[in-house]
């Protein structure tokens, strides 16, 4: 999906980075839940790491509410397009990208990730 199609998913909000090496841990960003097209929830976050994991790129990314916490809110990048999407790991340490109740189109529903400045 090219940026110009995800932005009018997207409303007038830009994306701040495409890319996960754009990220830093430590940093804040503002993570906005998109299901359906309709913003379900938001805040502000600290990432507090992320994960390189084997047969998947780009990585996991894992959010807080404080920098001393543990990550609350886990993140995949999607293949092939600019959106996030939240995820969990099963009990046998497998990441699975959560799907939302009523979701029926993946281009739908989605993270946005902005960088707080």
């Amino acid at each position: 999906m090219s940026a110009a199609h995800y932005h009018s998913h997207g409303g007038d909000r830009a994306m701040s980075f495409f890319r996960p090496e754009d990220l830093c841990v430590g940093e804040r960003y503002r993570l906005t839940e998109v299901i359906e097209g309709r913003e379900v929830s938001f805040g502000e976050y600290v990432l507090v790491y992320i994960e390189i994991v084997p047969k998947m790129n780009p990585p996991v990314l894992g959010f807080a509410r404080a920098k001393d916490s543990g990550a609350q809110i886990f993140l995949v990048k999607m293949y092939g397009d600019s959106t996030w999407r939240r995820a969990f790991k099963q009990s046998q340490g497998l990441w699975e990208v959560y799907s939302p109740i009523g979701a029926v189109f993946w281009n739908r529903s989605y993270v946005l990730v902005e960088k707080v400045t």
